[in-house]
């Protein structure tokens, strides 16, 4: 079966996952492994899948440490799979949304403080460019506006 695009494994008692489990999938868009006793999966479980999927991963609800699920979403992240939390964890220590035990709470606050800085740094970037359209739609503008009287003026 190389095409599924769901996968649900909620509370089957896993403990690991390692290297190549998914390899074959190329169209898996949604990995339900919450419920389990997963301490530990291979960073390279996703490696061959197609490049630009996304993950729930709001459904790795399992004890991770906080560090080691921060490792597990650079590594996604590397692989060129994006990373979504749908249920957002709030209240207590979480990265991107995914529940985590802290040991370390500040690590956490600065790994997602830095990916707000890198939002909030695209997004100026982003409105930047958007005005620097407008300004040339509405010099366009003043262009066509004036060949119109021109051409006006010529006809009569």
């Amino acid at each position: 079966m190389t095409s599924l695009k769901k996968l649900f494994l909620k509370a089957t008692g896993i403990s690991k996952i390692t290297y190549g489990t998914f390899s074959n999938q190329k169209e898996l868009e949604l990995l339900d492994i919450s419920d389990n006793k997963l301490g530990f999966i291979d960073l390279q479980m996703f490696s061959g899948m197609k490049k630009s999927k996304t993950i729930d991963i709001v459904r790795l609800d399992n004890p991770w440490s906080c560090s080691y699920l921060g490792k597990i979403i650079e590594s996604m992240s590397a692989q060129g799979i994006n990373v979504k939390a749908v249920n957002v964890v709030k209240n207590s220590s979480n990265i991107f949304g995914v529940g985590c035990e802290s040991e370390d709470h500040k690590s956490i606050l600065k790994l997602n403080s830095e990916v707000d800085d890198k939002v909030s740094t695209k997004l100026n970037e982003l409105i930047d460019e958007v005005n620097k359209i407008k300004i040339n739609v509405n010099n366009f503008n003043v262009d066509v506006d004036v060949l119109r009287s021109e051409m006006f003026n010529f006809r009569n």
